[in-house]
């Protein structure tokens, strides 16, 4: 859930970004200028995403333990979310690193 706010206004922003670049690049094929490429990617916060995912994971297992040793429903209710969570924020960091990648080595083929 935590991750889901941040997803949004990210997502929000690269919205703002690609309609602002879409209006600069009509206006550069209107003036016959050049049109630059920008990719932005964050290389440099790759450890911290998976250290913060880590600590993330491993607090939700031990919720997850301690939730499926308690019978209640409630409890048990829990338990799933909580495994869930781990399933889809894994899920979440890995794609986000092989977006890294993909777009590092765009970077780099397109210089």
């Amino acid at each position: 859930m935590c991750g889901s706010m941040a997803d949004i206004q990210s997502a929000m922003a690269e919205i703002r970004r690609r309609k602002k670049d879409r209006k600069k690049k009509i206006e550069e094929e209107s003036t016959g200028q050049k049109y630059n490429v920008r990719i932005c990617y964050a290389g440099g916060h790759r450890e911290l995403m998976c250290g913060a995912c880590v600590v993330m994971a491993v607090a939700k297992i031990v919720l997850y333990v301690v939730c499926r040793r308690i019978a209640t429903p409630s409890a048990q209710v829990l338990a799933i979310d909580h495994r869930n969570d781990v399933i889809s924020n894994t899920v979440a960091v890995a794609c986000g690193i092989i977006g890294i990648e993909l777009a590092s080595s765009l970077k780099t083929n397109i210089e």
